[in-house]
C-alpha cells in the first residue's frame, strides 16, 4: 500500500531473514515498477552503502535502523512494539521520524512526505 501511495519514488528493498523473504515474494506478486528487490541479496557492505547514498528510508526496529543512524541517512522508523521509547533514535539527534501509534500506509507515508519536505529546508 506504501508503494502505490508514493508511485513516484523508487524504494530498495532490504534485510536477510525469512521474515524478509516472505514479504519479498508477497510485493514480487503485485509486480510494483517502482521497487529494487534486494532481499536476502547483498553483503553488510552493499547494504551499508546503499542505505548510506539512500535520500531517505521507511524501517522497522531493525539493525538497519541503526546502520541509517550510523550514516546520517534519514529515516521514518515503526516501532510495532510497545514500551520502546528507550529504544528509539533520538528525533532532535537524527533526521528521523518515530513512529510508535497508528502504524497504517497513511501515517508512515505522511511522516516519509514530512521528513522528506523537511529535509529539502535544511542548510
Amino acid at each position: 500500500e506504501m508503494l502505490e501511495k508514493l508511485k513516484d519514488e523508487t524504494f530498495v528493498l532490504l534485510g536477510k531473514s525469512q521474515v524478509t523473504k516472505e514479504y519479498s515474494d508477497f510485493l514480487k506478486e503485485k509486480n510494483y515498477p517502482n521497487l529494487i528487490d534486494l532481499a536476502n541479496k547483498t553483503t553488510l557492505l552493499e547494504t551499508f552503502n546503499i542505505i548510506k547514498s539512500a535520500k531517505s528510508m521507511i524501517t522497522a526496529d531493525t539493525g538497519l535502523m541503526h546502520l541509517a543512524c550510523a550514516v546520517g541517512t534519514s529515516f521514518v522508523s515503526v516501532f510495532y512494539e510497545n514500551n520502546t521509547v528507550e529504544y528509539q533514535p533520538d528525533e532532535k539527534m537524527y533526521n528521523c521520524i518515530n513512529i510508535t501509534k497508528n502504524q497504517t500506509a497513511d501515517s508512515i507515508v505522511g511522516a516519509f512526505k514530512k521528513l522528506n519536505k523537511e529535509e529539502m529546508c535544511l542548510i
